[in-house]
This record gives C-alpha cells, sequence and structure tokens, in this order.
C-alpha cells in the first residue's frame, strides 16, 4: 500500500529530488515505521478493558455458585453447607461400602 501512495502523482511533486531507489527506501521505512507504531499499540492497549475482565469472572463465579445450588438441591442436601463437608466421606462410583 505504501508502495501504491509513493506511486501517486500527487507524491511524486514532493519527491523530485530523489532517486527512484532512494524513494522505494523511503517508503519502505515508512512502512516498517507504520507496523512498528501499530506493533506498539497492539502491546499497549489490551484486547479486553479490566472492567470487562472483572465483570466476566464475576458472571462466571456467580454461574459456578448456581450451578453447585442446584445440584445441592436436586441431590437434596442442604444447599447452605456447599464448602464444607461435615465429616462425610466422599464416595466415588467404584467405592462400595461393607455391608456387615
Amino acid at each position: 500500500n505504501t508502495a501504491l501512495i509513493g506511486m501517486s502523482p500527487e507524491i511524486q511533486p514532493l519527491l523530485e529530488g530523489y532517486t527512484t531507489v532512494q524513494k522505494v527506501l523511503i517508503f519502505v521505512a515508512a512502512e516498517h515505521l507504520i507496523i512498528c507504531i501499530k506493533v506498539v499499540l497492539a502491546f499497549a492497549i489490551p484486547d479486553m478493558p479490566e472492567w470487562v475482565e472483572t465483570q466476566m469472572g464475576r458472571i462466571e463465579y456467580q454461574s459456578t455458585q448456581a450451578l453447585k445450588k442446584q445440584v445441592s438441591l436436586s441431590e437434596g442436601k442442604d444447599p447452605t453447607a456447599l464448602g464444607s463437608s461435615g465429616g462425610g466421606e466422599v464416595m466415588d462410583d467404584d467405592d462400595t461400602e461393607d455391608e456387615a
């Protein structure tokens, strides 16, 4: 694109004192400068604002808590005791309890 700008008739009068090689080098340098500015701006400006990340984290946490509550209600457990095991032992499907 910078080569097209360099060859445009509007720009040619500005570069009358330069050889063709110098003109090409000027526009290659300008192109690299623009790419450098773009890379710096890409690092300086985050893809997602901090307040959006915070809000998404909050929504994810609330969703997880709602799912835990729904699962505990469907299993007939007390939803207020989500974080504590209450001294009970959790058994997997593979574990069997000895019946004597």
